[in-house]
């Protein structure tokens, strides 16, 4: 039977000093026969070469060798870490992975560098003398992916990845054995404290919980949100000299990304399916349109800065020891890498962005209810659904929201984050989301014959009053507010006036398909479905919805000519 530990110490006892494995000797310690990791090297495509470099005798088997050691100890850890009976919270399993990747850091010659050196090893292994952005070393990258394919086949039979079902259920039980059972009466904050302590049935006092002294991902970040952004212009960031790494989780669509801190500026490195075509498109139309977004940039695998980033996320130190492994993990294994400004502001949710808005004066507040107006009418013109639930029947996410503190004499600003297009397919459903967004355009564009004409609107029918109080909802909901619905729609209308004018004077077109083009351009040499087979019907949604707005401002002035 399969021993995961036991194959982790004997994989890397067997690493050379400068980071490599060599094929022979590995079959042995992962419990394969000889056979299997020659099938697997005989699917592999022909080694690409470049014009002046030498060829070495099959360069595939140190590579083929190296990405199965390195992936083969990650995934043993990843087997003893949910198998174990104990604790199955995500924290617990997390200290056990580090726990059974220290076996490796005893065992190789290279001690904790372990994992570092195989992938730093690799790197210079498929660029070669030719270099990361050559035409060559792009091959080479894509056939590796071929190679973790294969050898996540071969990994799977003998150590299979956990049933992540299986451990969800787990600690769904564990929390509901651990619930307190229901009591006669509340407990409240008072019968708690320090002074009262509940004393057992035994008579014995009760013994304080140990004093937490670890920081936390949270009070980490509140040090990092002071400092200064970064550039995000190619070759403005020096990655050689990033300094430090942080790594959060992210929310509804964020996935995980990590930060590394150079000098007294700051950048993101994220990892996230969202930083895809969708989210590109979505930045550069809202630039277009003058709306303030978090500014995104993807690099391929095929530049020389995507092997500067690995780089980066491999040499840096964390100041929690498990986000430099997380950092390597999320980000060891992808085509792309999206650089995210990163903004010293808060999300619009929970007590700090209450006290914050309810400190602002009467003008300051009505900027900032502008501002998310404007926001509206970007995600109305993209369907953006995971912002401010007005034109969608869900419960919003005010957190894809960012309140930049005003500076001296400036005025808070509000901008968005993780937004993306959301194209509808022509038929019913698109329909009825234009019939909604033509409401919506009316009401900011002709005031109160829009009102009079919804109050006649059929029953069932979406309505903008019905969107307002679904959108008042969320913000008390969220962060305890009462929007200030003039102000928000003074934004909306201005953000809608934007479209229109954008797209009868041609520039808002004109954005839109160079988005496409553009974005068709950054993943061109991706060798997985990214999605831009999706592209033409984004940009047709798009098309169809800046349309819809465009007429009702025209109808609008000419009623209003009348």
């Amino acid at each position: 039977p399969a021993d995961p530990a036991a194959a982790i110490s004997a994989v890397a006892a067997l690493q050379l000093p400068d980071g490599h494995w060599a094929l022979e000797g590995l079959a042995e310690a992962l419990g394969f026969k000889v056979s299997a990791l020659e099938a697997l090297l005989a699917k592999l495509p022909e080694w690409p070469v470049g014009r002046s470099e030498a060829l070495e005798p099959e360069p595939w088997r140190p590579v083929a060798a190296t990405s199965l050691a390195r992936k083969a100890m990650e995934r043993c850890a990843t087997v003893l870490a949910a198998s174990s009976d104990g604790d199955s919270s995500q924290a617990a399993t997390k200290v056990r992975r580090q726990e059974a990747l220290s076996l490796a850091e005893k065992a190789s010659p290279l001690g904790p560098e372990v994992l570092n050196s195989a992938e730093a090893w690799l790197d210079m292994a498929l660029a070669g003398s030719v270099g990361h952005g050559s035409s060559i070393a792009v091959q080479r990258q894509k056939q590796s992916l071929v190679l973790e394919r294969l050898i996540s086949e071969l990994l799977n039979s003998r150590y299979p990845l956990p049933d992540w079902r299986k451990a969800l259920a787990a600690r769904k039980k564990q929390a509901s054995a651990s619930a307190p059972q229901a009591q006669s009466a509340p407990v409240t904050a008072e019968s708690s404290t320090s002074a009262e302590r509940p004393v057992p049935a035994n008579g014995e006092a009760a013994t304080a919980p140990p004093a937490l002294t670890r920081q936390s991902s949270g009070e980490l970040l509140l040090q990092w949100r002071d400092l200064p952004s970064a550039p995000l212009e190619p070759g403005a960031l020096s990655w050689t000299s990033a300094m430090s790494l942080l790594h959060l989780n992210g929310g509804s669509g964020g996935g995980d990304f990590a930060a590394a801190a150079r000098g007294s500026d700051r950048h993101q490195a994220a990892e996230d399916e969202r930083c895809g075509r969708v989210a590109l498109l979505a930045t550069w139309l809202a630039e277009a349109l003058g709306t303030r977004v978090a500014r995104l940039r993807v690099v391929a695998w095929g530049a020389e800065e995507f092997a500067l980033i690995k780089q980066a996320t491999r040499s840096a130190p964390a100041a929690l020891g498990e986000h430099a492994a997380c950092t390597r993990r999320h980000l060891g294994g992808n085509e792309f890498v999206g650089l995210l400004e990163f903004l010293p502001g808060i999300s619009v949710q929970g007590k700090e962005a209450h006290d914050r808005l309810t400190a602002m004066g009467p003008e300051p507040l009505r900027h900032f209810w502008r501002g998310v107006g404007r926001l509206i009418a970007l995600d109305a013109l993209i369907n953006n659904l995971d912002r401010v639930p007005l034109l969608w029947n869900n419960e919003g996410n005010t957190g894809n929201l960012l309140l930049l503190p005003g500076r001296g004499s400036e005025e808070a600003q509000v901008l968005g984050i993780d937004q993306a297009v959301t194209a509808i397919v022509e038929g019913p459903g698109r329909d009825r989301y234009l019939q909604r967004l033509q409401k919506l355009a009316s009401a900011a564009f002709r005031g109160p014959k829009a009102e009079q004409a919804e109050a006649e609107a059929g029953a069932g029918e979406w309505t903008v009053a019905e969107g307002l109080a679904r959108t008042r909802e969320a913000f008390e909901i969220n962060c305890l507010v009462v929007p200030d619905s003039e102000a928000l729609f003074e934004g909306i209308r201005a953000g809608l006036e934007r479209v229109a004018a954008g797209w009868q004077d041609g520039t808002l077109r004109e954005a839109l398909e160079a988005g496409v083009a553009k974005a068709d351009e950054v993943f061109a040499s991706a060798t997985v479905d990214v999605g831009t087979k999706q592209l033409p019907l984004m940009r047709d949604f798009v098309a169809a919805a800046a349309q819809v707005v465009t007429q009702e401002a025209a109808a609008a002035q000419a009623a209003a000519a009348s």
